[in-house]
């Protein structure tokens, strides 16, 4: 039959499954939603933020620096040289006729991008052995695919972007 030649019991059936069915439709929504929400903070979590009681270089710590600059509360690429923390730069890919090797040293370990360097020569982007040299007020390192690439303490690397 057509909706208006209905009784008002068969309307009123009718009513009832089609809340019911709109019902289950937003539960099921809901639910969806959830899971994806739950799975997103999951995989948020298997990548550890900077723990806010380790230290960038003697007296730093990672939330605020000795002079007071906010530094990055999630990780990025670093290099430890010198008990410094030097972060990877915005900028360009260096050329190599730049760079001059007379100087040049090599990373001796490396750790996840999930941490930061916490020892000499280490880095959390770099494989152990790779080849870096002083260059202006940071470090270069010379990364298969990209080049040289600038590696600046977080200050001064926030004056070059």
């Amino acid at each position: 039959m057509l909706f208006g030649m209905q009784t008002s019991e068969e309307r009123t059936g009718f009513m009832k499954i089609f809340v019911n069915i709109i019902g289950l439709v937003i539960l099921l929504c809901m639910t969806g939603c959830a899971d994806t929400a739950v799975s997103n903070s999951q995989n948020e979590a298997d990548v550890p933020l900077w723990d806010e009681s380790e230290h960038l270089t003697s007296g730093e710590t990672v939330s605020e620096s000795a002079e007071g600059s906010q530094v990055p509360s999630a990780l990025i690429p670093a290099v430890m040289i010198d008990g410094v923390t030097y972060y990877l730069s915005q900028g360009y890919p260096i050329p190599d006729e730049e760079i001059t090797l007379d100087q040049v040293d090599y990373t001796e370990s490396e750790v996840s991008l999930g941490k930061f360097p916490e020892k000499d020569k280490e880095s959390n982007y770099a494989p152990a052995g790779t080849p870096y040299v002083k260059y202006g007020k940071g470090y270069a390192l010379k990364m298969e695919e990209s080049g040289w690439t600038l590696f600046l303490v977080w200050e001064e690397r926030l004056k070059g972007e």
